[in-house]
């Protein structure tokens, strides 16, 4: 079972975030291995996705063809930033998976994290975070999206096995 904290929020919101992790000894990550390139791997990611890592990229065990990385092997949380573009928030994630052993690492930093968003961003009647640069934008006219622009939405209908009577 994981624990997980929802988030809207801008760079400037984003940037708090990680300073803050970085303060606890965390380092961003991208999703996979980058190529090897000593100069490229020095390169902040900036990706939407990413893990906010113990180890460095370097240290991180991969798995499967595309060389990601996975908060089973490695202590890793799980980071899926808001965004805001054209004037529009769409939501984000910090996630924190409850495996036995890794936890024991991860669970003291992620209820650190959480505890810095519920202590300076603001809140909505959902139980998702607003960051601060976040209200400003709302209050200038900004608005909120589920979903990042040009995500494809994609709705299954299922068929009730037990139809109403």
């Amino acid at each position: 079972m994981a624990k997980d904290i929802y988030l809207f929020g801008t760079r400037f919101d984003v940037q708090q975030i990680e300073d803050f992790a970085a303060t606890l000894g965390l380092v961003v990550v991208p999703p996979s291995r980058r190529k090897s390139d000593p100069v490229r791997s020095q390169i902040p990611f900036e990706g939407p996705f990413c893990f906010l890592s113990l180890k460095p990229e370097e240290e991180l065990r991969t798995y499967g063809k595309f060389n990601a990385f996975c908060d089973v092997f490695d202590p890793l949380l799980a980071f899926l930033r808001p965004q805001f573009v054209n004037n529009e928030l769409t939501m984000g994630r910090l996630e924190q998976q409850e495996d036995k052993e890794l936890s024991k690492m991860t669970k003291p930093l992620y209820l650190k994290i959480e505890k810095y968003i519920k202590n300076n961003w603001g809140s909505t009647p959902y139980g998702q975070y607003i960051g601060p640069d976040a209200i400003e934008k709302l209050k200038q006219g900004a608005s909120i999206r589920l979903f990042p622009e040009g995500a494809k939405v994609v709705i299954k209908e299922v068929k009730s096995r037990h139809p109403p009577k």
